[in-house]
C-alpha cells in the first residue's frame, strides 16, 4: 500500500507516461523512392495485419465478458475459483490473465466474495494494496497490446480538420470519451498526451468497486483521486488553475491530522512534498 500511495503522489505531480512515435524515410532518385515504397507498403501490411489480429482477439474476450456480479456467481460454484476466493488463503492474482481485457472485472469478482464478511478491516485494505500490484500491470499490458496509442482524432471521430489545443478542443474530447466509454466497462479508460492516446487506470472504477470494502481513510483517499480520471497535465505543463494544487496539498493537510497512523503509515508527507515542489514549479509539471 505505501508504494502505490508513492506512486499515486507521483502521478499526480506530474511523472506521467505518454508519448507518441512517428518516423519518415526521405528518398532520394527513382531507385530510392521505388525500395522506399515497397519498405513503406511492408510496414503498412505488417500494422495492418496486427491491427486485425488485435481487434480479432479484443472481439473474442469481449464476446466472454461478464459483468462483476455475473463472475462473483460463476466462481461462487466454479471449485477451482471458490478456492481461490472464497477460502482461506490471499487471492492468487495469476489465476486472472493480464492479457484477457476482463481480468480486471475478475479480479474484483474475487477480491468482493473474499471480503465480503471483512469490509473496513486491515486485511481488507491489505489485500487492495496487492490488487493494485495486479492492475497496475494489467492497465499496463492492455495499453501495449492495444491500438489505442497508433490512433488519431480523426480515427475516432471522423473530423479532418482538428486542432490540437492542450485539451480543450470539444473535437479532442468527444474521442476522449468515445475510447473511455469503450474501455471503462473493463476497469480502463483513455487519456491523451504528446499526442496520443494512453491507456491507464481509472479511479473512479477504483472507487465503485472497493470503496464498500475498504477503510474510512482509503476510501476517502480513493473517492479525492477520481479527479486525477482527467488530465491536469499536458506536453509537461498543468493545464488547471494553480489553485487545483492548493487546494490538493491542503486535502493531503487535512487527511494527515485527520488521519495520522495512517499517513504515517503509508507516507503522506512525501505526497505533501511533492505538491509543494509542484506549486513552485507552476505551470511547469517536470
Amino acid at each position: 500500500m505505501k508504494k502505490v500511495l508513492v506512486v499515486i503522489g507521483l502521478i499526480i505531480i506530474g511523472l506521467t507516461i505518454g508519448g507518441g512515435i512517428a518516423f519518415w524515410n526521405n528518398t532520394k532518385g527513382v531507385n530510392d523512392s521505388t525500395q522506399g515504397s515497397v519498405q513503406e507498403q511492408s510496414e503498412y501490411e505488417k500494422s495492418s495485419s496486427n491491427y486485425e489480429a488485435k481487434q480479432s482477439k479484443l472481439k473474442e474476450m469481449l464476446a466472454n465478458a461478464k459483468t462483476i456480479e455475473e463472475y462473483k456467481q460463476e466462481f461462487s460454484k466454479n471449485k477451482k475459483y471458490k478456492e481461490n476466493c472464497l477460502g482461506d488463503k490471499p487471492i492468487d492474482y495469476s489465476m486472472f490473465d493480464i492479457n484477457d481485457i476482463n481480468a480486471a472485472n475478475q479480479a474484483v469478482a474475487c477480491y468482493q466474495l473474499k471480503y465480503d464478511q471483512k469490509r473496513g478491516t486491515k486485511e481488507a485494505d491489505a489485500e487492495y494494496a496487492k490488487f493494485s500490484d495486479f492492475y497496475f500491470n494489467f492497465e499496463n499490458q492492455q495499453y501495449q497490446q492495444s491500438d489505442v496509442s497508433s490512433m488519431s482524432v480523426e480515427d475516432v471521430t471522423g473530423e479532418q480538420k482538428y486542432i490540437e489545443e492542450k485539451l480543450k478542443n470539444p473535437t479532442l474530447k468527444v474521442a476522449i470519451k468515445k475510447l473511455t466509454d469503450n474501455y471503462y466497462p473493463y476497469g480502463l479508460i483513455v487519456q491523451y498526451d504528446e499526442s496520443a492516446f494512453m491507456l491507464v487506470t481509472s479511479n473512479k472504477y477504483l472507487y465503485e468497486n472497493f470503496s464498500e470494502y475498504l477503510s474510512e481513510p482509503q476510501r476517502e483517499f480513493l473517492k479525492f483521486y477520481i479527479q486525477f480520471d482527467e488530465r491536469i497535465i499536458y506536453d509537461g505543463h498543468y493545464i488547471v488553475p494553480k489553485s487545483v494544487l492548493e487546494n490538493n496539498l491542503k486535502f493531503y493537510k487535512d487527511f494527515k491530522s485527520k488521519y495520522p497512523e495512517f499517513s504515517k503509515e503509508h507516507d503522506i508527507d512525501k505526497i505533501i512534498e511533492y505538491e509543494i515542489d509542484a506549486i513552485k514549479k507552476y505551470p511547469v509539471a517536470y
